[in-house]
């Protein structure tokens, strides 16, 4: 799940959709992810809702929220 490209390992994820880009089913968000982001509360709190968001429509068959970070 790692970024090739990170030399810290982080999760490759759409910046603006946080879904992991091999899995569509698959989100990461916090700290582990290769978003430049402040690594907060306050951002995870924000990236929590655009998870949830997305995560539930993928679940549900629908087009991704258009929800975004």
């Amino acid at each position: 799940m790692a970024d090739p490209n990170s030399a810290l390992g982080s999760v490759e994820v759409n910046k603006f959709t946080l879904q992991y880009s091999c899995f569509p089913n698959v989100f990461a968000l916090g700290n582990c992810i290769n978003v430049l982001a402040s690594k907060t509360g306050a951002t995870i709190r924000t990236q929590a809702h655009v998870v949830v968001a997305n995560l539930l429509s993928v679940v549900e068959g629908k087009k991704k929220s258009d929800r975004k970070i």
